[in-house]
């Protein structure tokens, strides 16, 4: 019997056979669990690096066949990651926790505007969610906790035509639905990152999705053992 919850990592270029590989192994071999929520989850770990043309079908919001709403909230979702969003009704955003996080009583730090205007070969450009203040005590903590970007190439011109330079990114979640969120989580940050930081000058090569705990609910058991 499994003492802790397993590691997973995969390296795919396949965007749907990522989440259905991550799935399926979390079905099988993750660790049940007690959540907060009054019910239990399996769990696991996970690093799953993505690249290929798995970074054209994420900008193309392509989902697998059997991802449970079949993207008909995506288009919404995706919103939440635009200034023109009303984020009133809620506690807060990724994004107003990227553009806006607290400085100090009277000012805010826009963290993507800052990394899109340093953004040179350096491994030290991280934008944060988490407030200590804040999220240690409250019911609905984030999730994605840290994005972490790199310049692998420049962008250049080749005769006469511009090339576009280079990124990886790296997403760090503390917690998330494997079965009903991780794609759609991703496509939205992709989403984010072009129109923040990268807009056309930059291609994403490369991306890692880190979790510390990915995770299947108990109410989704049925749906997720048929993907």
């Amino acid at each position: 019997m499994r003492l802790y919850p397993p590691n997973y990592e995969s390296e795919e270029t396949d965007f749907s056979t990522a989440y259905e590989n991550a799935v399926r192994f979390c079905f099988k071999n993750g660790y049940t669990i007690d959540t907060e929520y009054g019910q239990k989850s399996l769990d696991m770990c996970s690093r799953i690096t993505l690249s290929g043309r798995s970074i054209h079908q994420i900008k193309s919001r392509q989902l697998h066949k059997k991802f449970p709403t079949k993207g008909k909230h995506l288009q919404e979702y995706i919103k939440q990651f635009t200034p023109e969003f009303d984020a009133s009704k809620f506690e807060y955003t990724y994004y107003n926790r990227l553009t806006e996080y607290p400085k100090d009583d009277l000012f805010v730090v826009n963290q993507l505007e800052d990394i899109k205007w340093h953004l040179r070969n350096s491994r030290r450009l991280n934008a944060i969610t988490w407030i200590p203040s804040i999220d240690i005590q409250s019911e609905h903590p984030p999730c994605l906790q840290r994005l972490w970007i790199r310049v692998l190439e420049e962008p250049d011109y080749e005769f006469g035509i511009k090339k576009k330079g280079m990124v990886e990114l790296h997403l760090m979640w503390r917690s998330r639905d494997l079965y009903t969120a991780w794609p759609v989580n991703i496509i939205a940050l992709v989403f984010l990152v072009y129109n923040e930081i990268l807009e056309d000058n930059y291609e994403i090569v490369k991306l890692v999705d880190f979790v510390n705990s990915a995770h299947i609910n108990e109410n989704d058991w049925q749906a997720a053992r048929l993907v």
